[in-house]
């Protein structure tokens, strides 16, 4: 069966940049990547563990690229995060906890707030023209 990715606008208490523009998705490489304004790629299916790929990272200053669990279909506890500046084009994060087999996991963008250190209240998520989190899924196997 095919497989799908959906990206989708979550509410937040917090506000940080807003950033404008067009939400896609591309295939790379047979499988499906979710991509936010054309600047995160995440590839779906990963392998589940303590890593996830992230195919390609735009950012305009310092930026959390952040893995959260799935709760009830939201974000819920951040897994793990890894700083990208300009420079960095992919990655690979490590992760505190690991991802498990046949789950949805989302990833998100927050941007540094100057001390490269990754905090949940410091650091605030990039936002979308009204004014909520942008997210991209990615599925384990």
């Amino acid at each position: 069966a095919p497989t799908t990715k959906t990206v989708a606008n979550v509410p937040a208490e917090n506000t940080a940049t807003d950033v404008s523009g067009a939400i896609g998705v591309s295939t790379i490489d047979g499988g499906i990547t979710a991509a936010i304004n054309s600047g995160l790629e995440v590839p779906s299916p990963q392998s589940a563990g303590f890593q996830v790929q992230v195919t390609r990272a735009s950012v305009l200053q310092p930026t959390w690229v952040v893995v959260y669990d799935n709760v009830n279909n939201q974000p819920g506890r951040a897994l793990g995060a890894m700083l990208f500046f300009q420079y960095t084009k992919n990655g690979t994060l490590d992760l505190l906890r690991e991802t498990l087999s046949g789950q949805k996991y989302f990833v998100g963008e927050s941007v540094d707030d100057g001390d490269r250190v990754f905090s949940l209240q410091k650091d605030k998520p990039v936002l979308n023209s009204q004014g909520n989190p942008l997210w991209v899924t990615f599925q384990t196997r």
